[in-house]
Order: C-alpha cells, then sequence, then structure tokens
C-alpha cells in the first residue's frame, strides 16, 4: 500500500528531484514555497521564485511537474523506502528538535518502530586494532541483547562490527547511511545493508541514486547523534569521523560514553583525549552504560542460537580459505587475499570472535576446529 502524503508533504519530497544543493538551501527554498503557498505551481510564481533565488532555482524547479512527483512517490513505494517529512507525526521529535540541522526529509526502508526504541549510537574510527574490535563487539552484544538498539553510520570498522554483531545476537540496528539506499559504501556492506532493510532499519536524507561523498558521510553523523538518546565510542583517531558525532551529540545534550584505549596505539589516541578533556564519561563495560541511562528490560533479548553455518562475506570467505591451506602470518594472508592490512587485521579479528579462526604464537593464524 502507498503511503498517503499531504500537498505539503509532497512539494517536500518534490525538493529530493531538486539538485544537489546544500541542504541549509534546500530547506530555504522549501520554507518560502511554503510561506508563499507555491505547491508545484511554478510557472505561475516566477517573479517571486527568480527575486529571491535567481534564474537557475526556478529553471530547475519547472522541471518538478505534479505527474512527475506522483511517480516518484509510487517508484519509491516499489522500493519498499518510506518518505518520513519533517510535518510526518513519525518523523523522530527528537531530530525535529534540532532545529535547523533537522533535515525535511528522510528516506526509510524497515521497521520504523525502531525509532521509538531506546536507542544507543556506537562510532569509531573505520581503521581499528583487535582491541577496537573486541570492545565494539562487547558493547554492541551486551547493550542490544539487552534491548538497546543500536545505531551507526554501516561504514568500515566500528560502524560494521556494530551493526553485524547485533544482528547476530539478536538485536536491533538502525544504520544512517552517507548516500542514498542504491548506492551503499562501501560496497562489501551491500549484503548487510539488505539484511538490516529486514530486520533493522536504514534512513537517510539522500535520495536513492545519490552517491557518497567526503562531505556527506560528516553530515549525516547530526543525525545519528540526534536519534540516539546517548553516544558510545569505542575506538578513535584523534581525526576520526566519531569526533563529528561527539560534537553533535553535545550540541544536542546528549551524554557521550568512551571507552580507554591503550597509550601506545595513535588507533585510540582520540578517545584517551577525550578522557583526558573530562568532557565525557568513561565506561569499562556496557553494565556502566546500562546503569548511568536507568535502562532495564524484563526479559532482556535472548541471543540467537548460533548457527551451523556462519554466513560470511565474500572477504572472510577468502580469508577461510587461504587458512584452509594450513597456518598462515598475517603478511602471508596479505598476499594471498590481495587485501591491504588496514581491512585484514579487523576481518582476522571478527573471524576470532565468530569461532572461525584462532590466533596463535607469532601472530600466526590457523582454522579453529570445534
Amino acid at each position: 500500500m502507498v503511503k498517503q502524503y499531504s500537498l505539503e508533504e509532497k512539494l517536500i519530497i518534490a525538493m529530493s528531484l531538486y539538485p544537489t544543493y546544500p541542504s541549509t538551501k534546500v530547506k530555504r527554498i522549501w520554507k518560502f514555497l511554503q510561506r508563499e503557498k507555491i505547491y508545484l505551481a511554478f510557472e505561475d510564481n516566477m517573479g517571486k521564485i527568480v527575486q529571491a533565488f535567481g534564474r537557475e532555482v526556478y529553471e530547475n524547479l519547472l522541471e518538478i511537474t505534479t505527474e512527475r512527483v506522483e511517480r516518484y512517490i509510487k517508484n519509491l513505494s516499489a522500493q519498499n523506502v518510506v518518505c518520513l517529512t519533517i510535518l510526518d507525526s513519525e518523523y523522530p521529535s527528537c531530530l525535529r528538535q534540532t532545529g535547523e540541522d533537522a533535515p525535511i526529509l528522510l528516506f526509510c526502508k524497515g521497521d520504523l518502530s525502531l525509532l521509538s526504541t531506546p536507542k544507543l549510537a556506537i562510532v569509531g574510527s573505520r581503521d581499528i586494532s583487535y582491541y577496537g574490535v573486541e570492545t565494539t563487539s562487547h558493547f554492541a552484544k551486551e547493550l542490544s541483547r539487552e534491548g538497546m538498539t543500536i545505531v551507526s553510520g554501516l561504514a568500515e570498522g566500528v560502524d560494521t562490527i556494530s551493526h553485524r554483531i547485533t544482528l547476530e545476537n539478536g538485536g536491533k540496528t538502525i544504520g544512517v547511511l552517507g548516500g542514498g539506499f542504491n548506492r551503499i559504501y562501501p560496497a562489501s556492506n551491500t549484503n548487510l545493508a539488505q539484511e538490516m532493510c529486514e530486520k533493522g532499519l536504514l534512513i537517510t536524507e539522500y535520495a536513492p541514486a545519490t552517491s557518497p561523498t567526503k562531505f556527506t558521510f560528516p553530515v549525516r553523523n547530526r543525525i545519528i547523534a540526534a536519534i540516539s538518546d546517548a553516544t558510545l565510542i569505542t575506538e578513535a583517531r584523534e581525526n576520526s569521523g566519531a569526533m563529528h558525532t561527539k560534537r553533535y551529540a553535545q550540541k544536542y545534550g546528549k551524554t557521550v560514553y568512551v571507552v580507554p584505549a591503550s597509550i601506545f596505539t595513535e588507533k585510540g589516541q582520540g578517545s584517551n583525549l577525550l578522557i583526558s578533556s573530562r568532557e565525557v564519561k568513561v565506561v569499562l563495560n556496557a553494565t556502566d552504560i546500562l546503569k548511568d541511562m536507568s535502562i532495564t528490560h524484563e526479559p532482556p533479548i535472548k541471543a540467537l542460537k548460533k548457527p551451523e553455518h556462519i554466513q560470511l562475506t565474500i572477504e572472510e570467505e577468502s580469508v577461510i580459505s587461504a587458512l584452509s591451506m594450513g597456518e598462515k602470518n598475517t603478511e602471508e594472508l596479505v598476499a594471498i587475499t590481495k587485501m591491504e592490512y588496514r581491512k585484514l587485521a579487523p576481518l582476522l579479528s571478527l573471524l576470532e570472535i565468530k569461532g572461525q579462526i584462532q590466533r596463535k604464537p607469532g601472530n600466526m593464524f590457523s582454522l579453529k576446529y570445534e
């Protein structure tokens, strides 16, 4: 069934057909059109639009017709995409309260009810250590089993681990994208994104065909911070994108938790600097967060039984294949799998956690037979 939208909401959805202007400019255009009661009748209001925004904006608006918007909405529905405009009652109130930071439109795929659950953002660097993998896995597993919905950005590293571990333990997770649904980045997370559409929720302020850029990822972090009740940084470099999320969270009056990192690695330097600044709360385990947020659930979500054959990604399969030929060290695995070390290291840690491989002295790895 196609969701029904009011005339004002259709005007908002029409803005997503707009050329790639900054979201702040798109919002200004929409507010102007709403105030002047210009609902897709752009040609009849040329003077007002040109005077306010110039000829280029007017000519671009002319390309948006009622018929085109109706076709667009029908096409989105066929892709199981639901639009939540800022006027919609289901639009997250915590996001609406961020004022100018609130996107006028969210594209959603999955379980919208998750927006009304207790939510914790887990964020950090893309390139993380074995310690970072273990830390992220612990918090994602324990907190999701206690009923918290885990929010992250579907990027490599901390984001991917947070989503995967949550799903593997029967929990719920929300992914906030830096592009459209048809442009999942990294591409290696395409299957994970599909599983999240079926068992969790994906949201984005970008139309399905929009490609992510280096600018859209930091901007989407405001949504991660806004829709979450608090934010947890499990491991982050000093210049990590997680720092953007931390600043947004504090701007919105949300608590930021940080896990201490080793003083001997740059991969956790950002985390330790935040702790030394005393701007955040230090946590050592999931219980610290549950107590601080006064969250209790009866009964907690039970973990799913471990399947006989755990589903592995293509990259994970390539590592398993390499180790089926015998023990290998990281250098040998890099050569065989053709993967960069920064991608291989967290992958090995994940496979350890999944019980597929084991680490041996001398930085050697082998398959784990139970």
